[in-house]
């Protein structure tokens, strides 16, 4: 997934990375690798694709994404009624987040 971060995406992302500081940078974007992605070995073509578009990847961290965490970036979503089978799956294994700019 990919797209501007709203402020409580890089807040989240933040905590997550101990990216500090913000200021500077003209894109920034989250890119989340899903469980699915990560079960098919997506990751470093994920990854060579945003390089090549012209992305600098400034921080990337696997991790088993947690409700809280999951609340925070889909608040959008969270009275929706497809919610629930959104945390279920993002939930189901590791995901690999990503923070890139582009200067």
């Amino acid at each position: 997934m990919m797209g501007e971060m709203t402020d409580d995406q890089k807040m989240a992302f933040q905590k997550m990375n101990s990216v500090k500081d913000f200021s500077g940078i003209k894109e920034r974007t989250l890119v989340a690798v899903k469980p699915d992605g990560v079960q098919r070995r997506l990751i470093g073509e994920v990854i060579k694709r945003f390089e090549q578009r012209g992305f600098r990847l400034v921080g990337l961290k696997m991790l088993q994404a947690s409700d809280k965490l999951l609340a925070q970036h889909y608040v959008s979503l969270q009275r929706k009624p497809f919610y629930s089978s959104l945390l279920y799956y993002m939930t189901s294994g590791p995901i690999v987040a990503m923070y890139a700019n582009y200067p």
